[in-house]
């Protein structure tokens, strides 16, 4: 069951519910085919759970895949600038998703990616000007 609340044009709230189960599935299907998830897999997608790679992937997708999901409330950096690579290391990630302004800040501290064999997704927007 999913729960939607907005604002209508006279600026009450109104709440619908989705008891038929379309979103769960439609995450569950784009989880599986736009990202590879599998049961086997341990995600950990650094995104607010209200935004919809939030929703979509961890909250919904990955536990009817039947994958472990990481939820994180943190910042990637404290106390260490590799402090989110601890997590991924010791946690077993196998798909890690984040947004470019965070991974431009692994790239400022020159982070070194190579030992880690997840998957390191993004939003697609260049990471440099080059």
């Amino acid at each position: 069951m999913v729960h939607f609340i907005h604002f209508r044009n006279d600026w009450k709230t109104k709440g619908t519910i989705q008891t038929h189960g379309g979103f769960s599935i439609f995450s569950a299907h784009q989880s599986s085919y736009l990202i590879d998830l599998k049961s086997t897999d341990t995600i950990f997608w650094y995104a607010d759970i209200g935004w919809i790679t939030g929703q979509t992937w961890i909250v919904y997708g990955s536990p009817i895949i039947g994958s472990t999901a990481v939820i994180f409330e943190d910042t990637l950096d404290f106390p260490y600038v590799d402090y989110w690579a601890m997590q991924v290391d010791d946690l077993h990630v196998t798909i890690f998703g984040t947004a470019p302004t965070a991974i431009r800040q692994f790239m400022r501290n020159n982070l070194d990616f190579s030992k880690f064999t997840f998957l390191l997704l993004g939003y697609w927007f260049p990471l440099a000007s080059d």
